[in-house]
């Protein structure tokens, strides 16, 4: 079975190597750990961005920039395909791994994900898969370089040492960030469906896009933008092989407009709940749209559709 931390690691190196091109910076903690900055102290990009999206996806999956159309406004948007979405989503992408350091809190992305395997850390356990490498890459979103703590409780749960360790890192309000969030399509896609009762075996692959948010200074307003983008714009396909009954049953109850999220601003919801993520009910972080295509019988299913308006609003106002 393919190591997602050594096959990220060849991306790691890249962007190490092409640090200078990507608008990154490469620094070390005094345990040895790399710090990969593509998004904090230095401005990071588009390119940095689709990287970073790779990074948490183990590398299974390959993100490309494309156009989204906003009336007559062109936006970028970004696809991901991914051939191995289990893995790929619970095993590495969804943001499962929180890291506590003293007041300092935040939550990790990557294939670290397989080898740490924290209890806390729920839907890693959805996948059998385990991985066991000497190097591992935790991403991590946050507004300020991570301190070796962090570094050191991530080689410790992995079974290494902190000079194994690679961290890379963006901003919440960096266009790295805009980038990877948008990315996460497939991802805000697949845990629905676990929710819902879906069996995830049957998916065999999976597509998605959504368009990238503008970023500002503004945290409030970037945080509500990026969540808007999946919300109300993304779009992703599932080719599953089971019964049409299990993808009816589900389909309509798995988009954002079936859960409360509509037709508010992200913003909104999150002043709503007092400023405070898990306060918010986890069903609203659900896609704009999804399709499932089931191969045992060849019927397709669909629910759901894009916001325009209320994107014209976030994005644009």
């Amino acid at each position: 079975m393919v190591s997602v931390n050594k096959e990220t690691m060849k991306l790691v190196r890249r962007v190490i190597d092409e640090a200078d091109r990507l608008d990154a910076a490469v620094s070390r903690l005094p345990s040895g750990a790399t710090v990969i900055d593509m998004g904090v102290n230095r401005n990071g990009g588009w390119e940095a961005g689709r990287l970073f999206s790779e990074m948490t996806m183990g590398t299974l999956g390959a993100a490309s920039l494309d156009q989204f159309m906003l009336g007559d406004v062109y936006l970028p948007s970004i696809d991901v395909h991914i051939d191995q979405p289990l893995i790929a989503t619970f095993g590495c992408q969804i943001a499962g791994w929180q890291v506590s350091s003293g007041a300092f809190s935040v939550i990790g992305s990557g294939p670290a994900r397989t080898q740490g395997k924290l209890k806390s850390d729920s839907y890693v356990h959805y996948v059998d898969y385990r991985d066991d490498n000497d190097e591992v890459v935790l991403c991590l979103q946050m507004d300020a370089l991570p301190t070796d703590d962090v570094a050191v409780s991530v080689a410790k749960a992995c079974g290494t040492t902190p000079d194994k360790v690679y961290l890379p890192v963006a901003s919440n309000t960096s266009i790295t960030t805009s980038v990877q969030v948008s990315a996460r399509s497939v991802e805000q896609t697949i845990h629905r469906l676990q929710e819902e009762g879906f069996p995830i075996d049957s998916i065999l692959w999976a597509w998605g896009t959504a368009p990238i948010a503008p970023v500002a200074d503004d945290k409030l307003k970037t945080m509500g933008r990026i969540n808007d983008a999946i919300l109300y714009g993304a779009v992703s396909d599932f080719w599953v092989r089971t019964t049409d009954e299990a993808c009816e049953r589900v389909i309509g109850r798995i988009v954002s407009e079936a859960v409360g999220a509509r037709p508010k601003p992200f913003a909104d919801i999150f002043i709503e709940h007092n400023r405070d993520f898990y306060q918010i009910p986890h069903n609203i972080h659900s896609p704009a749209r999804v399709h499932l295509h089931n191969l045992a019988t060849g019927r397709s299913f669909a629910a759901g559709h894009v916001d325009y308006d209320l994107l014209k609003e976030s994005f644009l106002k």
